[in-house]
């Protein structure tokens, strides 16, 4: 933590205040584990839940695209929260990015953000690491190392499952084949 790294910022006699500084040591709750997330054209969200209930938590997971976005697309993400409600956080292989609200069951799907991203990676095995930090009603979104945005997580704030998913979007696979995931990790915050 600083402040007055540059001269413009500073002023005589001020000082910056600051509260409740603390650092934590994490010990993750789940993981790293790797897998496979096999396509099947039957119009369900393929996932696998980590088994473990928390609201507040850092997860990262490393994707490998199951083939280039040229021959078909493909998503990928992360469903969070999930008890009666769940949120779901997926990056498609056009660039677009929506974060998901379902708090009535499965036709109760509501956009709560969409964006787009710029740093996914689009060949076939090439990798991508998504990672979300979800702390009360924020989130924070990173892509490849790059922050993304900050995501509104105010609607559900219950403890729920964690998952890995694909083919939240049903065109978004092709029979036979699986998208992989590695170093699938979730880190409880206090």
């Amino acid at each position: 933590m600083g402040t007055g790294f540059y001269l413009d910022d500073e002023q005589e006699g001020a000082a910056t205040p600051y509260e409740e500084y603390t650092l934590w040591e994490l010990e993750p709750v789940f993981g790293p584990e790797s897998g496979l997330l096999a396509h099947e054209l039957d119009d369900l969200i393929k996932l696998r839940s980590a088994g473990v209930d928390t609201a507040d938590f850092i997860v990262d997971a490393t994707f490998i695209n199951p083939f280039p976005s040229a021959e078909n697309d493909w998503d990928f993400g992360f469903g969070f929260r999930e008890d009666e409600a769940i949120y779901w956080l997926v990056i498609e292989s056009t660039g677009d990015w929506a974060l998901v609200a379902r708090p009535d069951g499965p036709e109760s799907d509501e956009d709560v953000q969409v964006g787009t991203v710029d740093n996914l990676n689009l060949g076939a095995d090439e990798e991508n690491v998504l990672r979300l930090i979800a702390l009360g009603d924020t989130g924070y979104l990173f892509l490849n190392d790059e922050f993304v945005d900050t995501l509104d997580l105010s609607a559900i704030q219950n403890a729920g499952a964690v998952n890995v998913i694909t083919a939240f979007y049903a065109d978004h696979e092709l029979e036979g084949a699986a998208t992989a995931y590695e170093d699938f990790t979730i880190w409880p915050l206090p």
